[in-house]
């Protein structure tokens, strides 16, 4: 029953992991670059939600959807003002890029810190009871985490495979040069790109509230799962990052329960590096394999 507990409360927090995990790797899948900026779009969603529910007394659906059109403005302004640039000016542009969000992130940090101060801020949970199902207990609170990110994750892998704006971005991501050729206009889909990663990234930054307190270097929370989940799921792939996610946070509550607590992260880490030890390019190529033999078959 204990452990049935854990595993619950691991599939709640590895839901988050998925979602922040596919908004990273989007970015690297498409542009190849790593977003150090990332956790600072977590950041600056979390004190965007603290100011509207606290302080504006906003319902939680209208916070969320703010949020998101925040952050996605954020994004594509980031990648229009900041990214573009260098884009056209360097042919190899993967690392002065990286630099740029490196930048980025501690521009953003010492900005905020100016502002909003040092102070830690948090709100109460956003509902209180929970369901008791007779051999697990789960916070109506986190039930509501677990169906915003699977709702989440399910409209961005529709988004990516069903649509045309995804069907432009899996294209990009497989060959630009033939991506270019056909059509379809890159700069739009790097800046939509930059947009909807950092427009998924608000949402955890707004869910996960009541749980993490919301302060200037909250950023790195966020950023070192990402790093995680992507190279878990294999750099780029999406069903990777969303596997990836879960399994992380599964490995966390139970190495949490069973080991301890100041380990969690130490013992999660090393099941990761022990996973990428037998599958090097993370498991998400293994899972698509797999799939492709289901469907064969």
């Amino acid at each position: 029953m204990i452990l049935l507990q854990q595993i619950l409360n691991g599939i709640v927090i590895g839901a988050m992991y998925s979602v922040i995990g596919v908004g990273f790797t989007l970015i690297f899948g498409i542009m190849r670059i790593l977003n150090f900026a990332y956790g600072e779009f977590y950041m600056l969603a979390s004190y965007a939600a603290f100011v509207a529910y606290s302080e504006l007394h906003l319902p939680l659906g209208v916070v969320l959807i703010l949020t998101m059109a925040v952050l996605f403005a954020i994004g594509v302004v980031t990648e229009e003002s900041l990214v573009k640039p260098v884009r056209e000016r360097t042919v190899d542009w993967s690392v002065p890029v990286i630099m740029v969000t490196l930048g980025l992130q501690i521009v953003i940090q010492n900005v905020v810190l100016l502002i909003a101060g040092g102070t830690y801020k948090g709100v109460a949970s956003y509902l209180s009871g929970s369901l008791d199902l007779g051999w697990v207990v789960i916070s109506y609170e986190r039930l509501l985490i677990l169906g915003v990110s699977v709702l989440l994750l399910v409209a961005t892998w529709l988004l990516i495979q069903k649509t045309k704006l995804g069907l432009a971005m899996l294209a990009v991501s497989q060959n630009r040069e033939g991506a270019v050729l056909s059509g379809i206009n890159l700069q739009r889909v790097y800046a939509i790109s930059f947009g909807l990663s950092a427009a998924l990234v608000a949402v955890p930054g707004v869910m996960l509230m009541p749980l993490l307190y919301v302060y200037p270097t909250v950023g790195h929370v966020p950023i070192m799962k990402a790093f995680a989940v992507t190279l878990l799921g294999g750099m780029g792939s999406v069903e990777g990052a969303i596997l990836g996610g879960f399994i992380l946070g599964i490995a966390e509550t139970l190495s949490s329960a069973y080991i301890s607590a100041l380990m969690k992260e130490g013992v999660a880490f090393a099941f990761m590096i022990l996973i990428l030890i037998f599958y090097p390019s993370g498991i998400g190529p293994y899972f698509q394999q797999v799939r492709q033999k289901v469907i064969r078959s």
